[in-house]
């Protein structure tokens, strides 16, 4: 009887030590790698956005053996500190990644429980990259509505192909995410279509058709589990955006973010997502406001995060040190010549100053308006700078001098100076209007494009 115990007892033991290690195992994430040729001794997975670490390995002449991670189930990317690459990770998928680096992206494999998910999005990006620039904004948005429709109908269809390919073998958590995946990009382009248009060929009168297809009419705004979606947020935002617009249409009476952060707190009964959009507005949106008061309150009632509600009083205390009136911080940076050009040099003067950068279109669209603005006001006292950001200095310094562009060009070395820190510079283009003091007149001033810099600038050099 007590042989029979004991046996009973010893059973019971190894099954349970076997079901907790059977349940430790699907937490982890298990990793492995083979690199030909590596760029570094370290490779990182980072988030899908953003360029800090999560996990860093050490590589020994470009091999890892098997590791565990402890990581949620998301899309994340895997870096070498000189490429990047797309993947997804979940609890319990085994992976071993063999790469060459002098052919990254076309020499990308994995073995293992979830290689069909990370081998299929190896695929689908080299698919992207082969579209060229039919899946670049700046060529499908200039496009009339029926060849855009035809165009994304068609790239659509060729990324619905290549999951369906794959798709037998997937797990089932990522056969439902990247399905979504794939619809919530498609359908962001059509979100954008009409405004993007608008931008791109300056058509200000263009309105799609009653027949373009809504983009939301299967969103569900509250399903959670679509936060794993890289482009959900923004996807909101859109539709949000969307719904602001067509309460405010422009009126002066009434402010556009106030209205927007109204809708999120109103519209969106998930709390966790509610969270997500009103910290994208925190990060994004809020550093551009000039009167950031009602914001800033309706911000901190919804938020909960420490760091996000930090964040905004440091954007606020920063807001209110650009404002109207204050002393414009400054800068150092180099001209074409290798001058070394301050702020201060323009004392007397009132200075226009574009941030831009090279790939960014709507920049270079501004460019014959700014042109347009130095040669009219060139017996003014007023100094146009440019400062380029985001760029290398021998593609920008070749651009100005072939392209003989006029007023003063400089070049930032990098986005962490402090003159965009200070001015909250998240994206380009951005303009900055200082008066004769050094004393900022607008944070964020009107465009050259826009019939009012000039009415400004005549007002403020008469």
């Amino acid at each position: 009887m007590k042989k029979t115990l004991i046996i009973t007892i010893v059973t019971l033991l190894i099954i349970t030590l076997f079901s907790c290690n059977e349940k430790n195992i699907e937490k982890y994430i298990y990793f492995s790698a083979k690199i030909e040729n590596p760029n570094s001794d370290t490779l990182s997975i980072k988030a899908f956005y953003g360029d800090t670490a999560l996990i860093n390995f050490n590589l020994k002449k470009g091999i890892l053996n098997r590791d565990s991670v402890l990581l949620p189930m998301a899309y994340y990317r895997i870096d070498d500190k000189t490429e990047t690459a797309v993947c997804f990770l979940k609890p319990g998928f085994d992976l071993n990644l063999s790469l060459n680096t002098k052919e990254f992206d076309e020499s990308i494999s994995y073995t293992g429980k979830g290689s069909a998910e990370n081998n299929y999005l190896a695929e689908k990006y080299l698919l992207k990259e082969n579209f060229g620039k039919l899946n670049y904004y700046g060529y499908y948005a200039k496009l009339g509505e029926e060849p855009f429709i035809n165009l994304m109908d068609s790239l659509h269809n060729l990324e619905l192909n290549l999951f369906n390919k794959y798709a037998n073998r997937f797990d089932k958590d990522f056969l439902f995410i990247e399905r979504k995946n794939i619809e919530v990009e498609y359908l962001q382009k059509y979100s954008d279509f009409e405004w993007m248009h608008k931008s791109l060929t300056d058509d200000k009168e263009f309105k799609v058709s009653k027949n373009f297809p809504n983009p939301y009419d299967s969103l569900n705004i509250d399903d959670e589990i679509l936060l794993l979606l890289p482009n959900y947020i923004n996807f909101i935002n859109s539709y949000i955006s969307k719904k602001t617009f067509a309460i405010y249409k422009g009126k002066d009476t009434l402010n556009y973010n106030n209205i927007f952060i109204d809708i999120v707190d109103t519209l969106i009964k998930n709390d966790k997502i509610k969270q997500e959009v009103a910290s994208y507005f925190a990060k994004y949106i809020f550093s551009e406001m000039k009167e950031p008061e009602y914001c800033y309150n309706k911000l901190k009632s919804i938020l909960t995060n420490k760091n996000d509600l930090q964040l905004i009083n440091e954007t606020y205390n920063k807001i209110k040190r650009i404002s109207k009136g204050s002393i414009s911080p400054s800068f150092q940076l180099l001209d074409v010549d290798s001058n070394l050009v301050k702020l201060e040099d323009f004392r007397g003067k009132i200075v226009y100053i574009d941030i831009w950068s090279i790939w960014c279109e709507p920049c270079i669209k501004e460019v014959p308006f700014l042109e347009k603005l130095e040669h009219k006001f060139k017996d003014k006292n007023i100094a146009f700078v440019s400062i380029c950001k985001e760029d290398t200095r021998e593609r920008w310094r070749k651009t100005v001098i072939s392209n003989e562009l006029s007023g003063i060009h400089l070049f930032a070395p990098n986005n962490n100076i402090s003159f965009f820190k200070d001015y909250l510079v998240d994206g380009v283009p951005r303009f900055i209007l200082i008066d004769k003091e050094g004393k900022i007149i607008d944070s964020d001033a009107t465009r050259p494009s826009n019939k009012k810099t000039e009415e400004i600038l005549t007002d403020l050099t008469n």
